[in-house]
């Protein structure tokens, strides 16, 4: 059973605007969780009661057992007894629980989890750029973008989808690569081999083109080894609210309130970075092309190809 709540907590509603949305819903060998916009649902064949049960004390109920819980409905409440331990949760109206079913019939969506895996750090969080906040999965591709770096991975998936952020999260933190997608009326559900299903709402906007970003530089360098670890060293001497990088013929540099660090022996045409995009570009960077600031820098790595914008100053 902790199994199956494990893989649907995920969905479960942090905050009581509806609150019967911050529940489990257990229903015919089966446990769905949901916030109203993403849905998770998992066979749960141990668990033989139909009940809607609050998440928090229900799992720190069945936490507390030392071996195998026995579940008993008593009037509004359900038991959990294991042993010398007992729990009452109290339950709530199944018939107000909105159980959703998932999209049908799911055509084959080939491999993309490393995908979101790669590009999950890259999603825009600004919700005037709705669009941006996930992962758009079309023509072959995977597309995401902060608004400083856009970056791309080729995947093996037929149709078209813009996921949300906390999709994407969900299906990174399942970590099991769906075997089908099936879409709805403005959704999406990824179904799993274990019978594991996630629908999700899509995010309507479409992306702008985006195709001539994707140009490979032909002054591509390798990035060094040690680059990464040697702005994680000057990054703190940064001012806080705006923490810039900036590249030069000495090295990499850096100055925030009445304090400074630099890190020399590094060879850069002079450039300005924001130091967080900077810093998740470098994590998967085997090559990029700093010489094109202020225009986009473009790099490659491992599973994935950018741009990253640097910052005038």
């Amino acid at each position: 059973m902790i199994e199956a709540i494990n893989k649907v907590k995920g969905a479960v509603a942090k905050k009581d605007l509806l609150p019967i949305l911050t529940h489990l819903h257990f229903y015919s060998g089966r446990v769905q969780g949901s916030n109203g916009k993403i849905v998770i649902d998992a066979p749960c064949p141990d668990a033989s009661l139909n009940i809607t049960v609050p998440l928090d004390p229900f799992v720190k109920a069945l936490q507390a057992c030392p071996g195998e819980p026995v579940l008993e409905v008593i009037g509004n409440n359900v038991r959990v007894t294991c042993g010398r331990f007992k729990a009452d949760i109290a339950i709530d109206n199944s018939n107000l629980y909105p159980v959703m079913g998932p999209d049908l019939n799911p055509h084959s969506c080939g491999e993309f989890l490393e995908a979101l895996i790669i590009l999950e750090p890259f999603m825009g969080s600004d919700a005037s750029r709705d669009w941006a906040c996930g992962i758009n999965l079309s023509h072959g591709f995977a597309f995401a973008t902060n608004n400083v770096s856009l970056v791309k991975s080729a995947i093996t998936f037929e149709g078209q989808a813009n996921i949300s952020s906390n999709t994407v999260n969900e299906l990174v933190r399942l970590c099991n690569q769906p075997t089908g997608i099936a879409y709805g009326t403005n959704t999406a559900t990824f179904h799993y081999d274990d019978g594991t299903w996630v629908k999700s709402q899509l995010i309507a906007k479409a992306w702008p083109d985006i195709s001539g970003f994707f140009k490979r530089s032909e002054n591509m360098l390798p990035v060094d080894k040690d680059l990464l670890d040697d702005i994680m060293r000057v990054i703190p001497f940064a001012t806080k609210k705006t923490p810039t990088i900036k590249f030069c013929e000495d090295g990499i540099f850096v100055q925030g309130d009445n304090k400074e660090a630099e890190v020399t022996g590094y060879i850069f045409p002079t450039a300005f970075f924001r130091a967080e995009p900077l810093v998740e570009v470098l994590r998967v960077a085997t090559e990029i092309d700093f010489s094109t600031y202020p225009k986009p820098c473009y790099f490659v790595g491992d599973g994935i190809e950018g741009v990253i914008i640097g910052c005038l100053v």
